[in-house]
């Protein structure tokens, strides 16, 4: 990443740490064993330069919905492996793959939903990672792959090269003879804190983490005292509702049952939790559809609504925000005379569908169409009138106000600001809080309907939600921590 966070790629001077620019908009830098070439990816395609960042050309081009991680390069530097990850709206499929370095044959090694990494040693040898199936889905290991040193083709059955419990291989790679392996050990948990808002929201003090746990917990909705929030955790192995005091240490469970349970709201009328349920598939596998329950809040069994098809996710299987998304989706306002409303569509084609419920007795009103130019965080206004919609942008920041009763959206452009990732209505409806990504870690924004920002918070590492409260006293924001060792295996077998 850049100085001002635009993404690029940057030589640094061991020696003094100066540092050189040598391209924008380029992302996944891997330098060739005798230094004298870098290859990268750009706007869909693979590229490769000289070390100086000159005579860059593309190798290859790739769908839109595709992406690309790890690249590496053969010893000889003759080829570039890689693994090629294909958005779906099931499952993404992973396949590592590698190609010719000046543009020639492609050369698929295998298929498999669970690599996450590559490394190119001496001898031929691709070491990838893959993570375990259930239930050791958290844990990876190390693989081997032997390829042919012309052609690159797989030779003979992938071996595992590794049985360990509780490692999670991150960036691996090796020293030039192939003989020690370096990898980050890296563990992440999605944590809720929660906020003081003083000054009409552009003030936010007394931060403190609210739930304990070292599982996944990420934020549902808020109480309409706004003392409680509701969210849902992994901290039983499953993800179940809960709901606790933001002065407590302790939650409540809210039920509990063998499906997946998230995102857990209360209804306009604040006597039922609405909340999306799926069924837990054989080794973490993506269900097609979901079903949308509510729950008394006195307690008592759970009620269907209706069937919700897709399934919510960001990212892929193993990866901390895979239990987030929001497609499809609800929001519920704080109003009592409000309505609900789901998202539903096709996220990979950008196109939603809007449409108003009643958690109640389960009708629909009228659905409105939006499109968006990349995958969406969405908001409903305390008054259920309207909805603002944002996107990742590595240029710019922009949030679509949509009027839920149909009619012209406009869009706010936020003033140097870029890669909005999630947003919140204020309680009074008439501002908004947002979230920035940021090379140096995630800041947390007060937005006004002009497009003004205003820094609030900020952390070190990612925040996915953010969540006011309808008293408008606090702010919940869901953020991942890491725990993370550099480890090093000598004498790879």
């Amino acid at each position: 990443m850049g100085a001002e966070d635009h993404v690029g790629i940057y030589v640094i001077n061991v020696i003094g740490a100066t540092v050189r620019k040598l391209r924008d908009d380029a992302l996944g830098a891997a330098v060739s064993a005798d230094g004298s070439r870098i290859a990268f990816h750009s706007h869909h395609k693979l590229m490769v330069m000289n070390q100086d960042g000159e005579q860059a050309h593309e190798i290859y081009s790739y769908a839109p919905e595709d992406s690309l991680f790890d690249l590496e390069w053969s010893p000889d530097g003759q080829r570039i492996a890689y693994a090629r990850v294909h958005q779906t709206e099931a499952d993404p499929e992973v396949t590592l793959e590698n190609r010719d370095a000046n543009g020639g044959t492609l050369v698929t090694v295998l298929k498999r939903s669970d690599v996450r990494g590559v490394v190119w040693l001496a001898g031929n040898r691709l070491i990838f990672v893959a993570y375990e199936p259930a239930p050791r889905q958290d844990d990876m290991n190390l693989w081997e792959a032997r390829v042919d040193a012309r052609t690159g083709a797989l030779r003979g059955e992938p071996r595992k090269l590794t049985d360990w419990s509780g490692f999670n291989f991150s960036w691996p790679s090796a020293t030039s003879d192939g003989k020690h392996l370096a990898f980050v050990n890296e563990h992440d948990q999605g944590d809720i804190y929660v906020g003081e808002l003083g000054k009409n929201g552009t003030e936010l003090k007394s931060r403190a983490r609210l739930t304990l746990s070292e599982k996944n917990d990420w934020i549902g909705g808020w109480m309409p005292d706004g003392k409680s929030l509701l969210f849902y955790s992994a901290r039983n192995g499953n993800f179940e509702l809960y709901r606790q005091k933001i002065t407590d240490l302790s939650a409540e469970t809210l039920n509990s049952s063998s499906e997946e349970k998230r995102s857990p709201q209360i209804s306009p009328d604040g006597n039922w939790i609405v909340y999306l349920s799926w069924p837990r598939l054989p080794n973490g596998a993506q269900p097609a559809s979901g079903r949308l329950m509510r729950l008394p809040v006195t307690g008592g069994p759970a009620e269907l609504i209706f069937d919700v098809p897709g399934y919510a996710t960001w990212g892929v299987p193993g990866d901390v925000a895979r239990n987030l998304g929001d497609v499809p989706g609800f929001r519920c306002n704080s109003s009592k005379s409000g309505a609900c409303v789901l998202v539903e569509g096709q996220q990979l084609n950008k196109k939603l569908t809007f449409t108003p419920f009643d958690p109640v007795t389960g009708k629909k009103g009228k659905s409105i169409a939006a499109e968006v130019p990349d995958e969406p965080s969405w908001a409903l206004s305390p008054d259920g009138s309207q909805i603002a919609i944002t996107w990742f942008d590595s240029h710019a920041a922009t949030i679509r106000i949509v009027p839920v009763a149909g009619g012209a959206s406009h869009d706010i452009s936020v003033r140097n600001v870029i890669q909005l990732v999630n947003l919140a209505w204020a309680a009074d409806g008439k501002s908004l809080f947002a979230i920035r990504g940021s090379a140096r870690g995630s800041r947390l924004l007060h937005v006004d309907m002009n497009g003004n920002s205003q820094e609030i918070g900020k952390a070190v590492w990612d925040i996915f939600q953010v969540s006011a409260s309808p008293d408008g006293k606090s702010l919940a924001y869901g953020a991942v921590n890491s725990n993370s060792n550099v480890w090093m295996i000598p004498n790879l077998p």
